[in-house]
């Protein structure tokens, strides 16, 4: 039996951003007991973009920050050692509203910031 040959990557526009990406995106969900590291990271980043994907997911809460920190010096290294541009790649991220007591017992967005 032959190898595999592995399929092509598709791409799609996100939304109206005009952004094109990968059909797949590599996730960063960690727990904060990972022991995950920039090297493994940037590892996993590099077989995943030299495979198309250029669409990478993030968030504030994932190893509560800690994947945000671990992606973030990946990115840095593949850039410094040219295995992709900054413009290369297309990084999503989300956070949650943590609930805070107010006078009247709710949280306030204003521009980013809450109150």
């Amino acid at each position: 039996m032959s190898p595999a040959t592995p399929a092509k990557m598709t791409y799609c526009f996100l939304g109206d951003s005009g952004l094109l990406v990968s059909k797949l995106a590599l996730g960063s969900w960690m727990h904060r007991a990972d022991s995950n590291t920039v090297e493994s990271w940037y590892e996993m980043m590099k077989t995943a973009f030299a495979r198309g994907v250029n669409f990478f997911d993030n968030a504030e809460l994932y190893g509560n920050g800690q994947a945000e920190e671990i992606m973030g010096g990946a990115i840095k290294k593949g850039v410094e050692e040219g295995a992709w541009s900054r413009e290369d790649l297309v990084v999503t991220t989300n956070w949650r509203l943590r609930k805070l007591a107010t006078p009247l017992g709710v949280a306030v967005a204003d521009e980013g910031r809450v109150s």
